[in-house]
């Protein structure tokens, strides 16, 4: 679609109201556009499309249940940067895609990593250990 029709009142309207009837959409992304202009209108790129069609057909055995995954560094005295563990995050990331593509409500409480959060996750981004308890623990 035009960047223009997707910023439109009226549709942002009724899309708000599609999905508080429990619609889901996959919005548009930003990039080249049909009408030679550049913009927010592009579809998603098929592989996002295939992720997300796969997260709403997927079984969904832990529906209502929760799950987490976490990742930080600790700081030491010389102010340098220590790995609790020896973890990039894909790790966490894939179990927590793998139980949301079975609908449990996942909460990924993630230190400094560069992964995209899959379908259906809810991301929270720390820097620190104690920032990472207390998310832990407000989403526990």
């Amino acid at each position: 679609m035009n960047d223009r029709m997707w910023a439109n009142a009226i549709v942002r309207e009724n899309v708000a109201k599609l999905r508080g009837h429990g619609y889901r959409f996959l919005d548009p992304t930003s990039g080249d556009l049909a009408c030679k202009t550049v913009g927010v209108g592009r579809m998603a790129e098929p592989s996002d499309i295939l992720q997300a069609a796969g997260y709403l057909l997927a079984p969904k055995p832990l529906a209502g249940k929760k799950s987490s995954s976490a990742r930080a560094r600790r700081a030491n005295r010389s102010t340098r940067s220590v790995s609790v563990q020896p973890f990039d995050g894909a790790d966490g990331f894939r179990l927590g895609g793998s139980r949301a593509r079975s609908r449990a409500d996942v909460t990924l409480v993630a230190g400094p990593v560069s992964l995209p959060a899959p379908a259906g996750i809810s991301l929270l981004s720390v820097q620190t250990a104690s920032e990472m308890k207390e998310a832990v623990l407000q989403n526990s």
